[in-house]
């Protein structure tokens, strides 16, 4: 009799192993959840203010014309303003979701990435920072795409390849 509650009592004990186990990866889960989540609100709180500012300048139904993003990029920001810009997130705030994507598929050395849109972000030389090196920075303003090769080239990273090209007309690209 003390043998068999011996045997229940261990399997009692292992089963309240197990449930803690697993109660800690839902924990884990739910926490990973609610960061996904703060990522998401974050994001659309900063387009949110970029819709903001952006449509100061022009009215978003002038985003669809070459001439809008030209002009934007060609003309003399205000000196408070950095010449760069990130649309959504910094890297370092979507580089652990990033990297998860990504590096599911590849490593750093052999992933291709397309910056589709880059506009005068830092994301491509943030990429090529952080060890990759096939990187694609690809922005319907060829003011932009002028801009940013040059840029490329003052910090040493010519391997990143900025393109010209409307995202909305891609059939000729490559994939």
């Amino acid at each position: 009799e003390t043998k068999m509650k011996s045997k229940f009592q261990k399997a009692i004990d292992d089963a309240q192993i197990e449930l803690k186990k697993v109660q800690e990866e839902v924990e884990r889960l739910k926490n990973e959840r609610l960061r996904a989540v703060d990522n998401v609100v974050a994001l659309q709180q900063q387009q949110q203010n970029a819709s903001k500012q952006h449509s100061v300048e022009g009215k978003t139904s002038d985003y669809g014309e070459l001439s809008f993003w030209d002009s934007r990029y060609s003309r003399k920001e205000s000196e408070s303003r950095s010449d760069l810009y990130e649309w959504y997130l910094d890297y370092a705030d979507i580089r652990e979701l990033l990297e998860k994507d990504i590096l599911a598929f590849d490593s750093k050395k052999f992933s291709v990435i397309l910056v589709a849109g880059c506009g005068n972000s830092e994301l491509c030389e943030d990429l090529f920072r952080d060890g990759y090196k096939i990187i694609h920075g690809m922005d319907y303003s060829g003011t932009i795409i002028s801009q940013m090769e040059e840029r490329a080239a003052t910090l040493n990273m010519q391997r990143i390849r900025y393109f010209q090209a409307d995202m909305r007309r891609m059939e000729h690209i490559e994939s």
